[in-house]
């Protein structure tokens, strides 16, 4: 199914009201790129082109029968070798009036037949350009992607007029596949699956979360049972390295000192694979939202970012010789002590995270942060914590099965006013939200009614 993506489908609109234009869409694995494309270039006059790992003149004769399909040009008639990628492209440019041009898995193509990028960035220059023609790039490797075209070194470096880097669907949108559901059950799928479309889509098949743990991953002929190897296979080399770093993550090392210790090695021989999963969006590093410089922070952890990967390496991995044997049990008594209790409550927390911009838009809490977060300290932590000049919004997210009382609250003002003298940090304006599964006690609920620097949210907003 397509949901959302409105904003992507209008910048691709405004892209193709230029006399030309050159966009780049990349991403991981799954964000439902391809699906953005078939949508965006319905009714246009369009060329679609998926580069494999076949080599380049299969390709090539690939193209160019794609070619005659849509121009009925003679000069492609298949007689021999086919033509040349500059021949081919030219032939394209040639046909009249406005026109896309998708590469999609470009990174293929430019890894196969080195020069590619090159003659691209040519055939643009020359004739390309002037012709009426939409050239997309598409691809999934982001590290390769960006070094094929988006980074200084490429020969197609400056000749974009766009680019989008598409993440997975905003938790609203899960909605869409799931209508009727409870918010609550939309967070456990949620922290299952993420936002990633093609995850999604399988999810539909099932009754409930669990029925989707049991039946969708944990069986080991599922689609998403053997969904890491595939997915790190595919975008990364050394896969087994990234799978035990991942896996590393996920049983607590958080701090590259820590992992860099399991494996024995030295922090440096571990950089340049956290950089590729980060770059692939895949883990990311945290620092305390007041960082004022958060790459030299020294206090970073890395977590897992995908919520399935997630779930997966800490869930399945530990398990998988049993699973292979259809033997479930010790996998679905790990989920059931900590899934509802530890797994969805921290994603719970990075949703109300996500939910403040929503909060400012509503007119509950009164000013936009710059920058959300967390904030930490080695004995407490606040979980939202918003910063702008001379004003501070921090939050608290009870996700447990009963209201929330006024003891959290001051728990919450102890904290923050602990930041603020830790950080040096002066606040004109502090504003406090809090957020729970359950609601709220009455005492509670009476409380904020008095106050003006107090929002309470029932789950999310």
């Amino acid at each position: 199914m397509f949901t959302d993506r409105l904003e992507e489908l209008a910048f691709l609109a405004r892209e193709f009201e230029r006399p030309s234009s050159f966009v780049v869409i990349y991403g991981r694995r799954r964000t439902g790129k391809t699906t953005l494309i078939e949508q965006f270039i319905k009714g246009k006059k369009a060329l679609y082109f998926l580069a494999n790992e076949e080599p380049e003149v299969f390709q090539r004769r690939r193209f160019q029968a794609l070619l005659r399909s849509m121009t009925r040009d003679p000069l492609l008639e298949e007689k021999g070798d086919p033509l040349s990628w500059e021949n081919l492209l030219r032939l394209f440019a040639r046909q009249e009036g406005k026109k896309v041009l998708v590469m999609d898995e470009f990174q293929y193509l430019a890894a196969i037949h080195r020069p590619f990028p090159s003659m691209l960035q040519s055939a643009w220059d020359q004739f390309m350009k002037d012709s009426g023609c939409m050239l997309i790039l598409c691809g999934s490797l982001v590290s390769l992607m960006e070094g094929a075209v988006l980074r200084n070194t490429s020969p197609l470096y400056g000749r974009r007029t766009g680019q989008l880097l598409l993440n997975g669907l905003p938790f609203s949108c899960l909605e869409d596949f799931f209508p009727g559901s409870s918010v609550e059950d939309r967070i456990r799928l949620y922290s299952i699956t993420g936002g990633i479309p093609k995850y999604l889509e399988e999810a539909q098949r099932y009754g409930s979360a669990w029925e989707l743990i049991e039946k969708g991953v944990l069986d080991k002929n599922a689609y998403l049972f053997r969904e890491p190897d595939f997915l790190l296979d595919r975008e990364a080399g050394a896969a087994g390295t990234y799978k035990s770093i991942l896996a590393q993550i996920s049983s607590g090392k958080k701090r590259i000192g820590e992992i860099a210790s399991a494996f024995q090695v030295h922090p440096s021989h571990l950089t340049r694979y956290l950089k590729v999963l980060r770059d692939l969006g895949l883990v990311e590093r945290i620092v305390p939202v007041t960082e004022p410089a958060p790459e030299r922070a020294k206090n970073g952890i890395y977590r897992i970012l995908d919520p399935f990967l997630a779930f997966w390496f800490r869930y399945v991995s530990p398990h998988i010789d049993s699973l292979e044997l259809r033997e479930t049990g010790p996998a679905m008594e790990k989920i059931r002590a900590s899934f509802e209790t530890d797994t969805v409550p921290r994603h719970y927390e990075e949703l109300c995270r996500q939910s403040v911009l929503r909060l400012y838009a509503s007119g509950r809490i009164p000013f936009l942060p710059q920058k959300v977060g967390r904030w930490w300290d080695r004995t407490d932590e606040i979980d939202v914590l918003g910063l702008a000049e001379g004003r501070v919004l921090s939050g608290e997210c009870k996700y447990q099965d009963r209201p929330v009382g006024e003891v959290v609250l001051r728990d919450l003002e102890r904290k923050t006013k602990k930041m603020l003298a830790a950080e040096g940090l002066s606040a004109e304006q502090l504003f406090y939200v809090l957020f729970s599964k359950k609601g709220f006690s009455k005492g509670l609920r009476e409380e904020a009614e008095s106050r003006k620097d107090l929002c309470l949210v029932d789950l999310l907003p």
